[in-house]
């Protein structure tokens, strides 16, 4: 059910019959932040959620308490406009997006894009969340979207006090003026980008600001235009003023040309629909087509090569039991 106040919207199982619990989380977390979810819960006890938010016209975060389950998110484009950054209280969880997984634990921050595909697998958890405008983000680190699942431990320096404001948000919510929100909401962003560039000097120098931003502003378009069955490197090079070749340099030191980064974007759209129970109604070709692949045999091909079984395989795969948040377990469905 729903609790709504002048600056609080609490959503929670408590009230909804068992049986209804994941559908109703799933409609409701889905509504909330614009995507689909597939949600399951790890133990035979009930599901259990409670989320109590703050909003005002550019702040918004929340507490949250779930119970053990795993997830999995479809990215939504109309989403690239926010960052989620959580910051785990109580409890562990297993997040992964982007190609890499990580293990969670009380004290870490860690930042996800909404905006494309994520899973997740969480015992007892609570958490905090708070939303940041991704442009406003993105200008302050450009290198933010390569460090999605990542987790920053806020214990000392910038890091720790990005934490401590961010608790007292809670303290404060329910007297929180619409000014002071605002104020937060300019403020909050510059204390995380001072956190994450003490925390990233630590790990390791950093290539230039300059060529990391070149590289963020051309993943951008590429996911802001991946069903487009034109796009290609002349087109990416025209929408974000740079020549092809020197797009090609910039791309020369990464794992893997930015092409067969873009189709593999592609393949990882389209797997998380065949996944998705609700899209079953759709035809493979439609969700290959829609995700800007124009042969239905090449992408068969592709899907398989980076899955390892057919689209057919991996649908039919999705009516058995599986485990959504680390798939590797499953023998009959890889991710």
């Amino acid at each position: 059910m729903f609790y709504d106040g002048p600056t609080a919207r609490a959503f929670s199982t408590e009230g909804v019959p068992v049986g209804d619990r994941v559908s109703f989380y799933e409609r409701a977390i889905g509504s909330t932040f614009s995507a689909r979810y597939v949600v399951k819960p790890l133990e035979a006890s009930p599901l259990e959620v409670e989320i109590v938010g703050y909003r005002g016209q550019r702040l918004q975060f929340a507490s949250v308490r779930f119970s053990p389950h795993s997830g999995l998110a479809v990215g939504a484009p109309q989403n690239r406009s926010r960052f989620t950054v959580s910051l785990q209280k109580e409890g562990e969880s297993l997040v992964g997006q982007g190609g890499r997984e990580y293990r969670i634990e009380p004290g870490d921050l860690v930042l996800i894009d909404p905006s494309r595909p994520f899973h997740f697998e969480t015992g007892e958890v609570r958490a905090n969340v708070l939303e940041f405008p991704a442009q406003t983000l993105r200008s302050l680190v450009p290198q933010v979207d390569d460090l999605v699942a990542a987790p920053f431990r806020a214990y000392e320096g910038a890091a720790a006090l990005f934490r401590a404001m961010f608790d007292e948000l809670f303290v404060i919510a329910p007297a929180l003026s619409d000014e002071a929100a605002d104020r937060a909401a300019d403020a909050l962003p510059h204390v995380l980008a001072a956190a994450i560039g003490s925390l990233e000097q630590a790990r390791a120098p950093s290539p230039s600001a300059l060529k990391l931003l070149h590289k963020q502003r051309i993943r951008n378009f590429v996911l802001d235009h991946l069903s487009d069955p034109g796009l290609d490197v002349n087109t990416i090079a025209d929408g974000v003023r740079l020549s092809p070749r020197y797009i090609h340099q910039l791309f020369a030191d990464e794992p893997t040309t930015l092409m067969k980064w873009l189709w593999a974007e592609r393949l990882e759209r389209c797997r998380s629909e065949l996944l998705l129970p609700p899209l079953r109604a759709r035809s493979i070709s439609e969700i290959a087509y829609g995700w800007g692949f124009n042969d239905l045999a090449h992408f068969s091909r592709a899907f398989r090569e980076r899955f390892g079984q057919s689209p057919r395989e991996l649908r039919k795969a999705v009516a058995e039991p599986f485990d959504l948040a680390r798939p590797e377990r499953n023998a009959r469905s890889t991710f």
